[in-house]
């Protein structure tokens, strides 16, 4: 099974509303929807990425296996923002891969969900352009014709797995207005016998045409610069293939073995090269990136040049599973280290990153369980999610000065990590940044900080004492849950979001003027945050009631949001009301 099927295992967490697990009818300042309508969340939150438990409740784990906001038919009737938030690849086991269900449908929220009555589900995005997340495979014809608009609005994209498992479409066109076509988002459809692209696509996703079985030729206008890694992988009746002559960007194995390459003018067009076990695509540039690696070695040296073009790039799942690799050198010439570049590389140790790289994708060094502590370039802007998670034996990490962002799980699971400095620019700290860094005894953050994202520092279970400066406008659910041996907190007076069950009940909470600090207040079946402000959030319902009118004020505060999990595992809630004041 080829190892791009596990950024599907890896995708985005699961995207869930505070009303998750209930049917309910709900009213909104005086607009009625009907029963499993979803509305506009009061405030976009993200969820903690794993079960915790909240009031008595017991949230749902958001499965890392599970691909983004996952449905097996589509539950968004209205518009729906979404907040999404990036994989937290917990609970999986490095190597696992499964293929998608075929009755299973994805779906990307990255603007506003909609539907339309020709089938699709769309996202909306801020510019009025929308692209298709999903379809309703009853709905469409053999012969499918994508319209150029949906309710208005113009089809730019086709999403992740948009028309995934849709068996009995026999051919495609797809509109000139679309500009990308992304992950799986044809794969395995498997009577597609032609699809045409227009000139205007730009980029094919990863997976996107996977398990065409029944697709003879292909033709990819010149438009395209970006084709995905295994892009038309397992289409087993595809001869032909037209490439462009120049590409920026060619993934790993995108044409089965037996596929003829020719470009535009008919002449052979090869698209990779192998010297000494490395496989680098020829993208007719003056450079290349290193995309994939064949041997066994335990030590990697990768050239600066390979056939008079350099080598500027290491892509993506490029040393995935190279289970005896324990030393690579990477020339000065590099700029870039793609999304999980060396996963799973259990044995490696040693690595030296030069000066030139500049970024280094999701989950580079991700289970990579022996990697000792080494020096991250000083260029790097953030670190993104995933990237070290899973990375037992780094007991030790020096973030270059010039990060701003650390992404979700970044270092999830970095059990040996002792203590850990954010640097001053930072403002993020996304959702389970730092969880389960159970040797984690010192923490120091910067003054630049202002948003510690759910569970960020959940289940560190040696840190004492936290100090989280007054830039801090919001601190996410459970952001140091089952820091069992946390002693004391100091937070700052004013907050304009702080979720539920931030820290464990034994946490005595003080401002900076070393006043007790209490974060939460119950009134009735409603418990709700103190955040110094005029107005509260609502965290957590307690009651059994199937009619529920969220009041508009609560100690005095107005009610301006429903918070994450907050009507969770409401199994009795039948309808409910929620006020005008809420946004």
């Amino acid at each position: 099974m080829n190892k791009k099927l596990i950024s599907v295992m890896m995708a985005l967490l699961l995207v869930l509303t505070a009303l998750a697990g209930c049917s309910v009818r709900i009213e909104i300042a005086g607009k009625k929807t009907q029963p499993g309508e979803v509305s506009n969340p009061p405030d976009k939150v993200t969820e903690p990425a794993e079960s915790s438990t909240t009031s008595g409740k017991t949230t749902e784990p958001a499965a890392s296996s599970a691909p983004p906001v996952e449905t097996t038919e589509p539950a968004v009737s209205s518009a729906l923002p979404v907040e999404t938030t990036e994989p937290t690849p917990s609970g999986t086991t490095p190597g696992e891969i499964k293929e998608p269900a075929e009755k299973e449908r994805t779906i990307k929220a990255r603007g506003i969900l909609s539907t339309s009555p020709e089938g699709y589900m769309y996202n909306l995005f801020t510019d009025d352009t929308i692209e298709i997340s999903y379809c309703d495979e009853i709905k469409l014809s053999a012969k499918l014709i994508i319209p150029e608009k949906l309710d208005g609005k113009k089809v730019v994209g086709i999403g992740d797995l948009a028309f995934e498992h849709c068996k009995s479409l026999e051919s495609i066109e797809i509109p000139s207005s679309v500009t990308n076509i992304d992950e799986l988002a044809f794969s395995y459809c498997s009577s597609l016998k032609s699809i045409m692209i227009p000139s205007s696509v730009t980029e094919i996703g990863d997976m996107a045409f996977k398990g065409c079985g029944s697709l003879k030729s292909i033709e990819i206008p010149t438009s395209v610069v970006s084709i995905g890694g295994s892009a038309f992988e397992d289409c087993d009746s595809l001869s032909e293939a037209i490439v462009p002559y120049r590409l920026n960007h060619c993934g790993a194995a995108v044409f089965p073995e037996q596929t003829k390459i020719k470009d535009h003018n008919g002449k052979d067009r090869p698209l990779y090269k192998t010297s000494d076990d490395c496989v680098y695509v020829l993208l007719n540039q003056p450079y290349t990136v290193l995309v994939d690696y064949v041997g066994d070695s335990k030590k990697v040296s990768v050239p600066e040049q390979i056939d008079g073009m350099t080598v500027t790039g290491i892509g993506d799942w490029a040393f995935d599973r190279c289970s005896e690799l324990e030393s690579i050198e990477i020339p000065s010439s590099l700029t870039d280290i793609g999304d999980w570049a060396f996963c799973s590389c259990e044995s490696l140790q040693t690595i030296e990153i030069p000066s030139s790289v500049t970024s280094i994708g999701s989950g580079a060094f991700a289970y990579c369980t022996s990697l000792k502590p080494f020096k991250m370039p000083p260029s790097l802007t953030d670190i993104k999610n995933s990237t070290f998670s899973y990375c037992y034996a780094l007991s030790s990490v020096e973030i270059p000065s010039s990060v701003t962002d650390i992404g979700v799980s970044a270092f999830m699971s970095c059990a040996s990590l002792q203590s850990i400095e954010i640097p001053s620019l930072v403002t993020r700290i996304g959702g389970d940044a730092f969880c389960g860094c159970d040797s984690l005894q010192s923490v120091k953050l910067p003054s630049s900080l202002t948003d510690i994202e759910a569970g960020a520092f959940r289940e560190c279970g040696s840190l004492t004492s936290i100090e989280i400066p007054s830039s801090i406008t919001r601190i996410g659910a459970s952001a140091f849950a089952n820091c069992n041996s946390l002693s004391e907190a100091i937070v700052p007076y004013k907050l304009n979001y702080c979720g539920n069950d931030i820290f464990p009940k034994q946490t005595k909470i003080k401002d900076h003027n070393g006043k007790d600090r209490p974060l939460y207040k119950t009134s009735g079946d409603y418990k709700y945050a103190l955040l110094n402000q005029s107005y509260t959030v609502l965290l957590d319902y307690t009651g059994k009631s199937k009619s529920v009118s969220v009041p508009e004020q609560l100690g005095g505060l107005t009610v301006t949001g429903i918070g994450e999990w907050a009507f969770a595992d409401c199994a009795s809630l039948e309808s409910i009301k929620i006020p005008s004041s809420v946004t």
